[in-house]
């Protein structure tokens, strides 16, 4: 878990600066911020992009309330 503050439909603000902090010391931001781009040529570029993309992505899932899962589920890249 990345942060102890969940997303519960009206806290965004709060849970997004705590996101943003926590991605942002981890060096993993720009997965979100879109100024780390899917590889498209190297597959080991693409491959380790996958891995942390993923890793990421499950971070995300669980700092968000439960009930809230269905909407969020099924997206592939953080």
């Amino acid at each position: 878990m990345i942060t102890s503050i969940k997303f519960n439909g009206k806290n965004y603000d709060l849970w997004e600066k705590a996101i943003r902090t926590a991605l942002k010391a981890k060096n993993k931001l720009g997965f979100i911020d879109g100024s780390i781009t899917k590889p498209t040529i190297d597959p080991e570029e693409l491959s380790a992009w996958e891995i942390v993309n993923s890793m990421i992505t499950s971070w995300i899932l669980n700092i968000i309330d439960l009930k809230l899962h269905t909407s969020i589920t099924y997206i592939d890249s953080a």
